[in-house]
């Protein structure tokens, strides 16, 4: 509505004015008055070009006092784009975010169909060594209804032997064929006892079995639960730490005592947790095992350089409130950049304008980086080195726009750059000078 009432206020302003100087026009032209010496005809060609001029100055006015919106644009155009700059920055940022969140969430349901496969596979073997163990259970109890029959029968044979024995007038061809017959079923028991002790140890094997199938479908059924959980909060909440971002990292001495070492690493937790963004995000850190700080030491311990730098990174996903598992990486620590020493210089000889001169400061970053690569600074596990934020990039690129001279950019190190940290605006400056 507002475009509207400006585009009819412009269009009759303008007419006024059109109006009022075509019949000033006019008038100049009957009387044949000349301005500065000029000739009549002349006059009123400068006088039509001067209300055209009019035309435009009040027109832009007009735009300015009643458009707040064409005001920023004409007034502002500069911070405008500095502010475009930056959202650009923002969205490309939170896209790689969303991105490397939804990379998670697939991930982890990749996870839930292999968790469940596998324990779906497991459940069909239990279920198949349960069959096997009915299937024991009732030859077990078959093989004992045998045994019971044979010792019952072995019984009555040995009691007919003892009678016949007793009885003098029982032939020993009978006697002997009793015997025998109890010799055999003396036999069949024993080979019936040794397969019931078969079977009965085959069947403790598939209780064994089942328990450990069991307990690993619990563990699957937890780890299925855990990662459903997992996406629920990551659709749901913020991460606070992601898997792989380094935390922060710490400088040892190498010639320290085992005890030293480990009262080095527990301080750097202190220390970690003691800062505000930890405390307000109710965070910290899960103690590491004896092995993992014993493999500490032994790399500490077997370094031939002075000091080691170890470097501290989340082992998973970590939200609001919850223990952060680490990992360590252990490095022989010294100096990349010393204080004072130029990185990265570049020569400017004309004039930039704002996306140009961005564009240059964020190159001399990308080769500072490349530089410091080569000398052994240390990337995180998602390959990145620098920390420059944007808007320190666009405060450089101003800098270098209002210059107008031509110039020498360089990027000098603000004091001893170590090997274990980011390339940032506590360890970088950028310098201007006349070339």
């Amino acid at each position: 509505m507002i475009g509207i009432k400006l585009i009819i206020i412009i269009s009759v302003v303008s007419m006024l004015i059109a109006y009022f100087g075509d019949i000033l026009g006019k008038r100049i032209g009957k009387k044949r008055i000349s301005i500065f010496g000029l000739r009549p005809r002349t006059t009123a060609m400068l006088v039509t070009i001067i209300i055209g001029a009019v035309i435009s100055i009040v027109t832009f006015l007009l735009l300015i006092t009643f458009s707040s919106q064409m005001r920023q644009m004409l007034l502002r155009t500069e911070q405008m784009q500095n502010k475009i700059q930056e959202m650009k920055l923002e969205r490309n940022e939170l896209q790689d975010e969303v991105g490397n969140l939804k990379s998670e969430v697939t991930q982890l349901g990749d996870h839930i169909l292999t968790a469940t496969s596998q324990r779906d596979e497991i459940k069909l073997q239990s279920d198949g060594y349960r069959n096997d163990l009915e299937l024991l259970s009732d030859e077990i109890i078959d093989k004992q209804g045998q045994l019971d029959k044979l010792t019952q029968n072995q019984f009555q044979l040995e009691n007919t032997i003892t009678e016949l024995e007793s009885d003098l007038t029982s032939s020993s061809a009978q006697l002997t064929e009793i015997k025998n017959e109890l010799d055999d079923t003396t036999v069949e028991i024993e080979f019936i006892r040794t397969e019931i002790t078969y079977l009965e140890t085959e069947k403790q094997k598939k209780e064994k079995q089942i328990t450990g199938l069991e307990n690993i479908i619990t563990d699957l059924n937890s780890e299925i639960t855990g990662l459903h959980s997992a996406i629920n909060r990551m659709q749901t909440e913020d991460i606070a730490f992601f898997e792989g971002q380094r935390l922060y990292g710490f400088t040892i001495k190498n010639d320290l005592l085992i005890k030293q070492i480990t009262d080095a690493v527990e301080q750097s937790f202190r220390n970690f947790e003691s800062g505000d963004e930890i405390y307000n995000l109710g965070c910290s850190i899960k103690k590491p095992s004896s092995e993992e700080l014993y493999s500490i030491i032994e790399k500490v311990n077997s370094s031939s350089a002075d000091e080691s730098i170890i470097l501290v990174f989340s082992a998973r996903n970590v939200f609001r409130g919850d223990k952060i598992p680490v990992n360590f990486h252990v490095y022989d620590q010294y100096v990349v950049f010393n204080s004072g020493s130029l990185i990265v210089e570049q020569s400017v000889e004309r004039k930039l304008n704002l996306f140009e001169a961005r564009d240059l400061a964020a190159k001399m970053i990308h080769d500072a980086c490349s530089k410091a690569l080569d000398r052994g600074l240390l990337q995180d596990p998602f390959g990145q080195v620098s920390k420059i934020a944007p808007q320190t990039l666009n405060e450089i690129a101003k800098k270098i726009v209002k210059h107008r001279r031509p110039m020498k950019v360089k990027l000098i190190a603000l004091k001893d750059i170590y090997r274990g940290v980011y390339l940032d605006e506590s360890n970088l400056q950028f310098s201007i000078t006349d070339d």
